[in-house]
């Protein structure tokens, strides 16, 4: 019995972490949409993990005119909305998880377009979950 008792706990435990860490995650991910939509550039630089740009080989005016270029795809498939975004379970090689924003999906003829931004964020060992560690 205490043994059962032991395992349940360990278990709302772990299902307690798991849900603090997805709203940590669903909390950036809003911060960094909102940054887009605003055009704020250096908001959208301080929610990244890095201490300087150049470990990413960009600057602030190439991460400006990336933020450009969602805002305007935002903007012709959202307007003013909130884009939904997808918290998945899929993790690469360095455990950072994906959330994906579907920018569109489109068929026409048989040929599917699609366009979608990931943003990486964790893996909480190793880096704060409110800070995108990459974006695609």
């Amino acid at each position: 019995m205490r043994l059962l008792n032991l395992t349940f706990l360990c278990f709302a435990l772990s299902s307690c972490s798991s849900k603090s860490q997805t709203a940590q995650i669903k909390q950036t991910t809003i911060e960094a949409i909102d940054a887009i939509q605003k055009l704020n550039t250096s908001r959208f630089i301080s929610l990244t993990g890095r201490r300087s740009l150049n470990e990413i080989s960009k600057t602030e005016e190439m991460v400006g005119l990336d933020i450009i270029s969602f805002k305007q795809l935002f903007e012709s498939n959202f307007g003013s909305e909130i884009p939904l975004f997808i918290i998945t379970e899929t993790y690469n090689s360095l455990g950072q998880r994906r959330v994906m924003i579907p920018i569109f999906n489109k068929s026409k003829a048989g040929v599917v377009n699609s366009l979608h931004l990931n943003l990486l964020i964790g893996p909480p060992d190793f880096f704060s979950l409110d800070k995108l560690q990459d974006m695609r």
